[in-house]
């Protein structure tokens, strides 16, 4: 990835391929063991009423913390410290200051919304989860209940990581959300093997306190003292929170579409919910490793470049990595459409969760996989205007994104089921793809320049012969149905290692990547490095 990313040299571009290549090494650990906690659940308690109720209560906690902590948090404080940074009068002790007032600030927010909820989790479970009898509400209250402390410490743990992600410290984050998931694994074991589902609900405050001090520690290393001088919420608080607003809305409308596929899926059959919820989390390990990965890197440096109006710059970077998103992506996305059966049964089928399952899930994930392409494209967009701190785009888009999500998931479901939720999220991200790049277009123009009609015509051409490779290989897919689950994972991983030689192949034949030229230049490296010697 480095080197489809690092073409022009430079110091600026090389520091931000390597963040997005620190944030993706991290990430896609935490992941395994987010995988690893869904495999343990799946096999603890299938598709089941159980299920359902811990998911639903789960979802709307984690739909908090995604709004004010993991999503507007970094995309608001980050470009607000670089403008800081930039200024001549910046010094340590304002920075501690500022950051000490945010931090109160926000600290009296989260508790607030934690209190909110704690008082109408019961009406909030009702409104969600409509189709749940009397026995599941109950057991989905008692739940969220339990959760509900994550919410000030994740909120609390996402700030201090955007602040470090200012100073362009890309660990921290990744490495956090590690220490939450190990948690978080840690408890599912627990759960499973003394039968309670409680032990799964407090596992999550449990894990958010480990996530905060790792985060706070990382923080004093940068010389972070707690400094509160004067008022909270003063000036500079409610600037930032009024930065924050339009970024808040656009990631709650991000996270509504899920929990707008769960309120559907709970009118559907029992175990929907828990179905769509393990497909999305095969949706979201490309996304979040991959797509999270570069894009959190990135967004740092565009923020520099445009407090210095440096649109050139700005247009190199999203070019690279948008050329080197869509070179990854795309190959998953095929794999994810014609192996999706395998994907599901090597991750989750075991215990509880049966082959019909399996059929479920899969049949849900192909659709999701087309989701991806579009939800990548808007994350990108949305990087670039958050960067110039115009974050009403982003708003219109994901509201127009989720207004047409609400009717088609809502008709679609009727016709094929909790299929339709998926295929109704593909839709909406797709005319929210092209809702956004009109805009971008209008705006910012010299940004959107990211590539040439030939290089475009390349890529198109590249990602055909894959995904005709990828639809024909067919074949294999009765060796997962019969074999052990050590073979199947064996083929899986030789036919996977197969296609990214056939597809690194492709990308320098297409001279998209100079893979020849490339190996050239390391072993003039290694060859000069052992003359030395």
């Amino acid at each position: 990835m480095k080197k489809i990313l690092n073409n022009s040299g430079g110091s600026a571009s090389r520091g931000w391929v390597n963040g997005a290549l620190i944030v993706f090494s991290i990430t896609f650990v935490y992941r395994i063991l987010g995988f690893l906690r869904e495999s343990v659940i799946a096999s603890f308690l299938g598709n089941t009423s159980e299920s359902d109720a811990y998911y639903i209560s789960y979802a709307i906690p984690y739909l908090i913390v995604n709004v004010l902590a993991w999503g507007a948090m970094s995309a608001a404080v980050v470009p607000a410290m670089a403008s800081r940074m930039n200024q001549d009068e910046y010094d340590g002790v304002s920075a501690n200051t500022f950051i000490s007032r945010i931090a109160v600030s926000f600290g009296v927010i989260f508790t607030g919304i934690s209190v909110i909820l704690y008082a109408f989790s019961k009406y909030v479970i009702a409104v969600l989860a409509p189709g749940f009898d009397s026995e599941t509400s109950a057991l989905a209250v008692s739940m969220i209940r339990k959760m509900i402390p994550m919410i000030i410490l994740i909120g609390m743990s996402g700030l201090f990581s955007a602040v470090l992600n200012a100073y362009k410290d890309f660990k921290t984050m990744p490495f956090s959300n590690l220490v939450f998931n190990a948690g978080l694994v840690l408890g599912s074991f627990l759960a499973a093997i003394m039968s309670n589902i409680n032990i799964l609900a407090f596992s999550l405050p449990v894990s958010a306190a480990l996530q905060l001090c790792y985060c706070y520690a990382r923080l004093k290393r940068q010389n972070f003292r707690f400094s509160l001088s004067g008022k909270i919420f003063t000036r500079d608080e409610r600037l930032l929170m009024l930065n924050m607003l339009p970024i808040c809305l656009s990631t709650l409308l991000v996270m509504s579409n899920q929990v707008i596929g769960r309120a559907v899926a709970s009118n559907l059959a029992a175990g929907s919910i828990a179905s769509l919820n393990f497909a999305e989390k095969i949706y979201h390990l490309p996304l979040g490793i991959i797509v999270g990965s570069v894009l959190a890197a990135t967004l740092p440096y565009l923020s520099d470049y445009a407090h210095r109006n440096d649109k050139k710059a700005m247009a190199d970077v999203v070019k690279k990595s948008t050329g080197t998103l869509i070179v990854i992506i795309c190959p998953i996305v095929f794999l994810m459409i014609f192996f999706n059966v395998p994907i599901v049964n090597i991750l989750f089928e075991r215990g509880a969760f049966t082959a019909e399952d399996t059929a479920r899930t899969a049949g849900t994930l192909r659709y999701f996989a087309v989701a991806l392409i579009g939800a990548m494209l808007i994350e990108i967009n949305n990087r670039i205007f958050y960067s110039i701190k115009k974050p009403i785009y982003p708003l219109l888009t994901m509201f127009f994104v989720t207004l047409l999500n609400c009717i088609f998931a809502f008709l679609l479901s009727k016709l094929i089921g909790q299929d339709g939720v998926a295929l109704a999220l593909a839709i909406s991200l797709g005319l929210g793809v092209v809702l956004g790049y009109i805009i971008l277009y209008n705006k910012e123009k010299a940004v959107m320049a990211y590539f040439k009609a030939t290089t475009i015509i390349k890529y198109t051409g590249v990602l055909l012969i894959s995904g005709l490779s990828i639809s024909g290989a067919g074949w294999l897919l009765p060796l997962f149905a019969e074999s052990a689950f050590l073979i199947r994972f064996v083929i899986f991983c030789l036919f996977a290692l197969i296609l990214m030689i056939e597809y690194t192949v492709l990308l320098h034949l297409f001279k998209l990547i100079p893979v020849i030229s490339l190996v050239k230049v390391k072993l003039q490296k290694r060859d000069k490095f052992i003359w030395k010697q």
